[in-house]
């Protein structure tokens, strides 16, 4: 979290400023492969959020499943800024969905630390991401 985060942000500000590399190119190619995972898991961690918090897991199984949504989705974000870099897309477009992308990682992140959290605010969390989720990946159909 104390490394991908950090990067993803310093990409997302700087992409005008940094140059990619054949490497950096083809890991920005696996973007769409990537994305999968954490899009559905997040959506099902949503649910889970919103409608089943009276019938929890163990408190080590959610942290668990979290943190692996959670890195997946920043992975994801990195991929997909990689991607951004080769300016062979709409500025519109993608910087919505790049931002998009940025927040479904953090909250991704946040979700850990709302186990914390009462109920509602999970569940007004859990809202915020889909309505993130909605938006950002109906940008990214249309890159």
């Amino acid at each position: 979290m104390w490394i991908l985060n950090p990067l993803m942000i310093v990409i997302a500000i700087f992409d005008q400023k940094v140059d990619p590399g054949l490497f950096v190119q083809w890991m920005g190619k696996l973007h769409p492969l990537v994305l999968h995972f954490p899009l559905v898991f997040g959506i099902l961690i949503s649910i889970y959020f919103i409608f089943f918090q009276d019938r929890r897991f163990h408190r080590d199984t959610e942290k668990l499943l979290l943190s692996i949504n959670a890195l997946f989705a920043s992975t994801a974000a990195i991929f997909g800024l990689f991607l951004s870099l080769q300016n062979a897309y709409e500025n519109d477009l993608i910087n919505i969905h790049k931002w998009g992308g940025i927040a479904i990682a953090l909250i991704s992140w946040l979700f850990i630390y709302s186990l914390n959290f009462k109920d509602l605010i999970k569940r007004v969390l859990a809202v915020l991401f889909i309505l993130i989720l909605v938006a950002s990946t109906h940008k990214g159909a249309q890159l």
